[in-house]
């Protein structure tokens, strides 16, 4: 930004929002476009840490990305000023639809269709020493009772 147009002091924190609003808005719009498969999409994105990235020796190129894997949901601030001119720009610039919507202070979004899917079980899967795949807690609690099984068996061979 150049020295002449920071002298304003009171509107230099408008600008800068404005500046910092359409980038994001450009940076929102570009991926959500590569994501459709415009400019050959991304190069090796993976959504699943066992699989090769897409178009690695060309894996995965028969079939287009989900409409899951394409969604990008953006939530503005309810309390910015021209939050509904914002609303608008996003959908006029992108080639395919986002969803677009307001969240609250607390960031949690006002329309419950747009809130971000999580994990119910909250789980990971670990191997246990045996092979067999369980729970966190599942190969916690066997290595504490095999600790317990080897501590007994040393009590019995000392009587």
């Amino acid at each position: 930004m150049p020295t002449e147009e920071r002298k304003c002091k009171l509107s230099y924190p408008s600008r800068i929002l404005n500046l910092r609003l359409t980038r994001i808005r450009s940076l929102t719009v570009q991926v959500a476009d590569r994501l459709a498969g415009f400019f050959g999409g991304f190069p090796g994105i993976r959504f699943d840490p066992n699989l090769p990235g897409r178009g690695v020796n060309g894996v995965l190129l028969d079939a287009p990305l989900t409409e899951e894997q394409q969604r990008i949901v953006v939530l503005l601030s309810n309390s910015y000023p021209r939050v509904e001119e914002e609303l608008a720009l996003y959908n006029e610039e992108s080639r395919i639809k986002l969803e677009v919507g307001l969240m609250d202070e607390m960031g949690n979004a006002m329309d419950p269709s747009l809130d971000i899917e999580q994990d119910d079980e909250g789980e990971l899967e670990v191997e246990a020493s045996d092979g067999d795949k369980g729970t966190a807690d599942n190969a916690a609690n066997s290595s504490d009772s095999d600790s317990e099984d080897s501590g007994s068996e040393s009590d019995e061979e000392d009587t």
